[in-house]
């Protein structure tokens, strides 16, 4: 059949019946058949500034189109369609701009490549030109300070609204496999949309972004900074091996590597009825060496697909390549302790975060509305089209709230792995160790990420960061994700454990001992971690009480914002017990320090003389209102036994038994063994009237003892002692020996 439109649909080179245009071409030659997405397009209603509108003022870096705010707005109400699109995301920022007491003149709407407040922007002496795939909006006065705010801090110049984002594409109603648009060949537009409708056309992305990725220095490095060969990486215990009969029937049976090296694809996903009913048990094995595997979910054969669309012909999945019945749990234990290896060694790691994933991992995207612009090439000549559509709408954070990332097993899957393929309801997000997260379209998503998300912690979890702070903030995020199963908590993170260990031995740091999720060359600080507001104060009796994994919480520590140092010589010192046999003790701790009874009394009230000179000591993440956020710690008030009405600290508790005694009026009595003793800059103290505006601060653990032993105590809360008349209590007391259990 000679290449033609198919005559069942509308060409696009036809008159619109209307505003939108819907097309779908189909090419035929021979038994090739090419299809392009449904798109929305909208037709050429313009008003004269769009209709002249040129992209090479774009181009140069540093560049901006400058559009006068009054007069968008003019013909945004006679029907341009783009200057509806502008006023639409700016109309906010303008009223409040305009509202501004202090606000003269007139104000411009502001296109430019630049995200407008990147700390790396292009430099306009730059003579390269750039390759179009977004365009950012932004309001501005004539003249402007990039220092200056507006309205008290919410905009600064330029004022960016929330959704300031614009997708640039070339003409999507050419097939790029037969004739390239005017704005394509000529490089000056980027991004295309992405054609997901068949397995082909999702190989072919895949292909393209990882040819990329594997270029970056960076990406070809393991957390600790080691170089791999991801081509040449020893295979998993086991893999599931796929191959192609020649008819298009997939091939696919289980196999012992037999530490063979070679390539790998790893599946990250959540376990739900189906994964149980396909286990790999002893009963089973012997059949799925033979490739008889039974009902398998839709998402495993998808992620066989991806990999051999790589021409990738080993896959690894938890539940088919590790024996999950009938030995005991001998292969569990030996394996979970690898699969943070195989994570971060495999080629990518394809990770099914839908919500319902019964019916597989691809998900169809509703169609995009265009807006159609002319493009002018660098003569100046108009020549075809191109089209811009709202990005905003390209909802990244579908991937960072879907339910796959709330479970614990997967956060060193997300940590660890080098390129992670997220097929979301959202589409397909793309992700590395060098750019910004990519949409299925490869356009970059510019992510400003909290502090505690994973992408913030996986740039920073690299052997260049600081030690101490980064383990803390590792475990921050990682204590509030869901486990099945609460022996598996630090068995879940023993990848992270070790490539930390390898971070610490590349900063020199020489005792390298780990305990119970924490790490003894740090294990001062470490102690003082504080579980966050929960409803629940249940602890784990299996764990020890001075660790982390005893909370059943998130946690957190302490760092204050302004530098401080600590008093060596007030510090307790701090030793493990050797224990015989791990799995049947819990690990102690030897500690050599000074014990000062407190009595603890009520919750610190938001406002109120105590808060005013506690908060800017501790904060206003640590001290904060608590219907703002349910993340921040019940701070008590702490106070000496000989005037319990002078609150000399405060400190956070945890645990059913001490939280029953907290209900008291009269308030309880627990220890504090002094851990280390520093110096804070506090303007709270300058204002009590104090000379010096260092602040002299105890950070403490509160103990209870343990019944039917003079030596044991058990952990029931961490906090700081600052009013100098308790902490004078301290110095006459004795070096107690003391065991923290």
């Amino acid at each position: 059949m000679p290449i033609g439109v198919d005559k069942y649909r509308v060409p696009v080179s036809a008159k619109p019946p209307n505003k939108h245009i819907t097309a779908f071409i189909a090419f035929h030659t021979g038994s090739l058949e090419l299809r392009v997405s449904f798109v929305q397009v909208t037709s050429m209603a313009l008003c004269q500034r769009c209709d002249g509108f040129n992209i090479q003022a774009l181009l140069k870096p540093g560049s901006t189109l400058r559009f006068d705010s009054v007069d968008v707005k003019a013909a945004s109400d006679a029907g341009c369609d783009f200057c509806s699109l502008l006023y639409s995301r700016v109309q906010r920022v303008l009223d409040i701009v305009m509202a501004w007491k202090g606000w003269r003149g007139p104000l411009y709407i502001q296109l430019s490549t630049d995200e407008p407040l990147s700390t790396s922007k292009k430099r306009a002496s730059d003579t390269r030109t750039a390759q179009i795939d977004r365009l950012y909006i932004s309001v501005v006065p004539h003249v402007y300070s990039h220092s200056q705010w507006v309205d008290e801090g919410e905009y600064r110049w330029p004022a960016s609204p929330q959704a300031n984002v614009l997708g640039v594409i070339t003409d999507p109603t050419i097939c790029p496999m037969i004739l390239e648009s005017p704005a394509a060949k000529s490089g000056d537009v980027r991004a295309r949309l992405p054609q997901l409708t068949k397995d082909t056309e999702r190989a072919e992305l895949i292909s393209e972004w990882l040819a990329n990725c594997l270029q970056h220095p960076k990406c070809g490095k393991t957390v600790s900074g080691m170089q791999m060969d991801v081509y040449n990486q020893p295979l998993p215990t086991r893999c599931v091996h796929i191959e192609s009969d020649g008819s298009g029937n997939k091939l696919f049976r289980l196999c012992e590597t037999g530490g063979q090296s070679g390539t790998y694809v790893t599946l990250s996903h959540r376990w739900n009825d189906h994964t149980e009913l396909c286990r790999t048990t002893t009963s089973n094995y012997g059949r799925r060496l033979d490739g008889d595997f039974g009902t398998l979910p839709d998402i495993f054969f998808q992620a066989m697909e991806i990999a051999l669309g790589q021409g990738i012909q080993y896959i690894w999945i938890d539940s088919l390549c590790i024996i999950q019945v009938g030995d005991g749990g001998a292969d569990w234990g030996r394996e979970s302790v690898r699969m943070a290896e195989y994570y971060q060694h495999s080629v990518l790691t394809i990770m099914c975060a839908v919500e319902t994933p019964f019916n597989g991992m691809f998900r169809p995207q509703p169609l995009k509305e265009l807006i159609r612009l002319p493009y002018r090439d660098k003569q100046g000549c108009r020549n075809g089209h191109l089209f811009v559509f709202d990005r905003h709408e390209t909802p990244y954070h579908h991937m960072q709230i879907a339910d796959l990332f709330t479970r614990g097993w997967v956060f060193q899957e997300w940590m660890l792995g080098r390129r992670l393929v997220s097929f979301t309801d959202a589409g397909i997000f793309f992700l590395c160790q060098s750019c910004q997260p990519l949409y299925e379209d490869l356009t970059e998503i510019m992510v400003t990420p909290s502090q505690d998300s994973f992408e913030h912690l996986k740039s920073f979890f690299n052997h260049e960061a600081l030690a101490g702070k980064l383990w803390h903030r590792l475990i921050a995020r990682y204590s509030a994700l869901y486990l099945t199963k609460e022996e598996d908590l630090l068995v879940a993170i023993t990848g992270i454990a070790a490539e930390y260990r390898r971070i610490l031995v590349a900063q020199k740091q020489t005792d390298l001992r780990y305990i119970a999720g924490l790490w003894m060359w740090d294990i001062h600080h470490s102690l003082l971690w504080h579980r966050l507001r929960s409803e629940y104060h249940k602890r784990l009796p299996t764990e020890p009480s001075w660790s982390w994994t005893s909370a059943t919480a998130k946690v957190n520590w302490f760092y204050p914002e302004i530098t401080f140092t600590y008093y060596r010589t007030k510090k307790c010192t701090i030793e493990p017990l050797e224990e015989t046999d791990y799995s049947r003790h819990q690990p102690r701790l030897a500690i050599k320090g000074k014990l000062l009874p407190v009595v603890v009394r009520q919750e610190i009230p938001w406002e109120g003389d105590s808060a005013q000179v506690i908060r800017p000591i501790t904060g206003s993440v640590f001290l904060s209102q608590p219907y703002l956020t349910k993340e921040v710690p019940l701070f008590r008030a702490v106070c000496s036994v000989c005037k319990p009405d002078l609150i000399g600290g405060w400190g956070s508790f945890e645990g059913e038994g001490i939280q029953t005694r907290l209900g008291s009026r009269a308030g309880t009595c627990v220890f504090a063994l002094l851990i280390q003793a520093r110096k804070q800059i506090s303007e709270s103290n300058l204002t009590l009237g104090r000379v010096t505006p260092f602040l002299s601060i105890y950070d403490v653990l509160f103990l209870d003892p343990v019944a039917d032993s003079e030596k044991k105590y058990r952990r029931v809360g961490a906090g700081c002692l600052f009013e100098p008349e308790l902490r004078k209590e301290f110095s006459p007391l004795p070096t107690t020996e003391i065991e923290l259990v």
